[in-house]
This record gives C-alpha cells, sequence and structure tokens, in this order.
C-alpha cells in the first residue's frame, strides 16, 4: 500500500473516532404556532467534571493496581506545605489524565509507600500493568507531569493489541508513521 494512502486511511479512521465521540445532541426550536409560548429559563450549563484527585488507602490502591492498566499515584504527608501545593499544580491535570484513561489517586501510607521505594515526600509513581516508575522530574510542572503520564513510551504494552479511546488514537496518529486499527 502507498504511504498516502495509508495516510488518507489514517485520516479517515481518525475522523471516524473523533465524530463517533461526539454525542448525538440535537436541539428543536419551538415550532411556529405553538401552544407553549410561555417564557422558558434558559437549560443550566453543563457540569464540569470536578478535578479533584480521588483519595485512596491501601486496600484500594491495590484493587486499582489489580483492576486498571495505567495508574499514577501521588505520594503526599499531611504536614507537607510542598505536598499541598504540588497537589494544586497536579490537580489541573487530573482531567487530562482521565481521558487518556490513567487513573490518578492520592495516598498518605509512609509504609506502603516504602515498600514502592518513595523516601521523599511528594512524589509520584506511574503503574503500568503493575510495574511502577517514579517519576524523578519537576513535580511543579504539571504539563511535564502529563507528558510523561501519557506519552506513548509511558503507555506503550508490548505484545498486546490495546483497546483505545479516540484521544489515544489521535495521539498514536500524530506521533507514529504506521499505525493498524482493527474495529
Amino acid at each position: 500500500m502507498h504511504y498516502s494512502r495509508l495516510k488518507f486511511l489514517t485520516f479517515l479512521v481518525s475522523t471516524f473516532f473523533v465524530l463517533s465521540s461526539y454525542p448525538d445532541t440535537v436541539e428543536c426550536a419551538n415550532k411556529k404556532g405553538s401552544q407553549n409560548n410561555a417564557a422558558s429559563a434558559p437549560p443550566p450549563p453543563p457540569l464540569e467534571p470536578e478535578a479533584v484527585i480521588e483519595e485512596v488507602n491501601a486496600k484500594q490502591l491495590e484493587k486499582l493496581l489489580n483492576d486498571k492498566d495505567y495508574v499514577a499515584v501521588f505520594w503526599y504527608a499531611r504536614s507537607c506545605v510542598t505536598c499541598d501545593k504540588v497537589l494544586a499544580e497536579l490537580e489541573k491535570i487530573d482531567d487530562d489524565t482521565d481521558s487518556f484513561g490513567v487513573d490518578f489517586v492520592k495516598i498518605n501510607d509512609k509504609r506502603l509507600a516504602k515498600q514502592y521505594g518513595i523516601k521523599n515526600f511528594p512524589a509520584l509513581t506511574y503503574f503500568r500493568e503493575k510495574e511502577p516508575i517514579i517519576y524523578d522530574g519537576d513535580l511543579m510542572d504539571e504539563e511535564g507531569v502529563l507528558d510523561f503520564l501519557t506519552s506513548l513510551e509511558a503507555m506503550d504494552l508490548p505484545d498486546r493489541i490495546e483497546e483505545v479511546n479516540a484521544k489515544i488514537l489521535l495521539k498514536i496518529i500524530e506521533d507514529t508513521d504506521f499505525v493498524a486499527v482493527l474495529f
């Protein structure tokens, strides 16, 4: 297959996924002569998901690691002022990580942190199929953290055909030359 055809097919697939990710919504205008002419209040604005990183305990974290392929864990201590500042920055990317299929949680458990090699707080560990990767970059740089958590290298699970959402597919198409898609 020629490279230009592959690019065109890739474009079609990505367009399909982008369009299929939007819910089907149709608004109907009141027809002239409608019997309901009473002024109605405009619909309330849609609620945006709250950008709060969920608190978990050791048991919940274990279940999450067993159930999910990608989990980001923010380790903190209650009396840590730096932890609070970092958490405020990381809260800004929580919805973004969700859209890439990465569950982002926080935990205050020094014993468990020690088991995963965490010696200082705050810290961030990225679990990919239960395998921990400790983030060694600047935790105050939320864009750097987001890039770390959503890079194709970080999300690649070798020897597996993965189900991806539209956002991940677009990132794969942008970052790679060839993509095989199975519907």
